[in-house]
């Protein structure tokens, strides 16, 4: 859970990084045309969804490649 946490915490951060020069341009302190900050922010959309589904499945494919030592079926040497 705290992973997960942690994950989705940093894949905010990335978005709103992405998502800062459109703002700062919708307000007159940098140039940036429309399409350009359009264009980062749908970057940092889909970054954060990514980050988000790789953690994901990184951790569901853990616990089943994982699964037979969790049930103790795995041979003791």
């Amino acid at each position: 859970i705290r992973g997960f946490y942690a994950m989705a915490v940093l894949a905010g951060f990335l978005n709103r990084i992405f998502a800062l020069p459109a703002k700062l341009g919708a307000m007159d302190v940098i140039t940036i045309s429309k399409g350009t900050g359009a264009f980062l922010e749908t970057i940092g959309i889909w970054s954060f969804f990514i980050v988000i589904t790789g953690f994901a499945v990184w951790v569901i494919g853990t616990f089943f490649m994982n699964i037979r030592r969790l049930k103790g079926e795995e041979a003791k040497s």
